[in-house]
């Protein structure tokens, strides 16, 4: 456990957190048996307990090639009644597409789509703020868009659901050139628009942006940010910053293995 501190850049947490483990691993390698590995970031000091949850906590298994990733402090405020579109005003174009592209090296040390999907959802959360943000990943298989990573409202609802690829806005986008964007003010006026699949647990969506995944021509899956009725439309610059990201997001899923086991969702 450490106390690190804050405010953090956009993805310095999880590339902390990464190096530390990797000096862990280096550490344990000669020994024997079964290895698990936590490590949890703080921002602030303490001696028995908490204030409050980890700003970053990190595991690994040896007996599994993932490393899971979560933000417990991140979690918890997102459970209260804390809007979630920040009152403080989002830093420059440039400021924020200087940040994407330090973040986006850490996609060098990731092992998987899950993984990259993941760290891709939480930067662009943090770059543009909105109240939800997922990442699809096309099942060729199925022929059906999967929620591999999904942040803000409705998450935990909406991970691993799968949804038919040619449907809803999202069927719409999938048929986007590469870097090209689809951004809604009103996304429910839109005829397309479909709530099963379009819309949000919880949330009455309001302004929706799309981009694909594409690379060399070849579909993989979907990125979605959603603002509810209090947000405002998603603007160019906001655009800008997700297509960069989207873009090298693209390349690492286009070199990546196959598509990742997720468990579907049960119930309603």
């Amino acid at each position: 456990m450490y106390a690190v501190p804050l405010p953090l850049q956009a993805g310095t947490g999880e590339k902390l957190a990464t190096k530390l483990l990797r000096q862990v691993q280096d550490e344990l390698q000669k020994e024997r048996g079964a290895k698990f590995v936590r490590i949890e970031l703080f921002d602030h000091i303490w001696k028995t307990t908490p204030d409050h949850p980890a700003v970053v906590r990190l595991e690994w298994k040896d007996w599994n090639t993932s490393i899971e990733i979560e933000f417990p402090l991140e979690e918890e405020l997102r459970g209260s009644d804390i809007p979630r579109i920040s009152s403080v005003p989002a830093p420059p174009t440039e400021d924020r597409l200087g940040a994407a592209f330090e973040a986006c090296h850490d996609l060098l040390f990731l092992k998987n789509r899950a993984e990259a999907l993941e760290f891709a959802v939480h930067l662009l959360e943090e770059l543009v703020p909105c109240e939800a943000t997922a990442a699809f990943l096309l099942d060729v298989n199925t022929d059906e868009f999967r929620v591999v990573a999904a942040r803000g409202t409705g998450a935990r609802a909406r991970q691993g659901k799968a949804f038919a690829s040619s449907a809803g806005l999202l069927g719409a986008a999938s048929s986007l050139a590469e870097h090209a964007v689809l951004v809604l003010a009103d996304a429910a006026a839109d005829p397309r628009y479909d709530e099963n699949i379009d819309g949000i647990p919880g949330m009455d969506v309001r302004a929706l942006l799309y981009r694909p995944l594409i690379h060399k021509g070849r579909l993989f899956g979907l990125l979605q940010l959603a603002r509810s009725i209090t947000g405002d439309m998603f603007s160019e610059a906001d655009c800008e910053v997700v297509d960069y990201v989207t873009q090298q997001l693209s390349v690492f899923v286009a070199k990546g293995a196959s598509m990742p086991k997720v468990a579907a969702a049960t119930g309603g």
